[in-house]
């Protein structure tokens, strides 16, 4: 009877510890794939606003060379005036909206940012509690080389004493 009951305890506190590593290994696969898609993603975004800086860039340029340009010629050639002046609106207005998409760009950074730390406060309670349940799988399977070693301290004592009794018998 004692050792069936040692056998079952053995089983599920096998099946148990086979669970909780399944469990711990499934999350930390889980865990460095979605580090691993954030991080491509923040590196993207950041290419992006690069690029968009440095068209901004080359824009603020382009119109301040034509502003230049503008003041060099002064009043002479009204028609040429009047091109300078609509180039310089379109680029104002090229310049509003790259600054627009740059602000967009930066805004999604701090939401990918945002989203890191909340993701990396999560691995942090997760690891807490994989650290948790190591612990307790450490105690059980402490508990369960006790029993088996009780178990055995008793089948040994109960053979010894059946072998005293028949012994005594003859």
């Amino acid at each position: 009877f004692f050792q069936h009951e040692m056998t079952a305890m053995e089983e599920a506190t096998t099946t148990e510890l086979e669970r909780v590593r399944a469990e711990f290994d499934e999350f930390r696969t889980d865990s460095k794939d979605l580090e691993a898609e954030i991080e491509a993603e923040l590196r993207v975004k950041e290419q992006d606003i690069k690029q968009l800086t440095d068209a901004l860039n080359a824009e603020k340029r382009e119109r301040q060379a034509l502003q230049a340009r503008l003041a060099r010629m002064g009043c002479e050639g009204g028609e040429e005036l009047s091109k300078l002046r609509g180039e310089l609106t379109c680029l104002r207005s090229a310049e509003t909206a790259l600054k627009q998409s740059k602000m967009a760009l930066e805004n999604e950074n701090e939401d990918i940012s945002t989203k890191e730390r909340q993701l990396q406060a999560q691995l942090d309670l997760s690891r807490a509690h994989c650290d948790e349940a190591l612990e307790k799988l450490a105690i059980l399977e402490d508990e369960h080389h006790d029993a088996k070693t009780k178990s055995r301290d008793t089948e040994q004592r109960l053979r010894d004493e059946m072998r005293d009794l028949v012994s005594e018998m003859t």
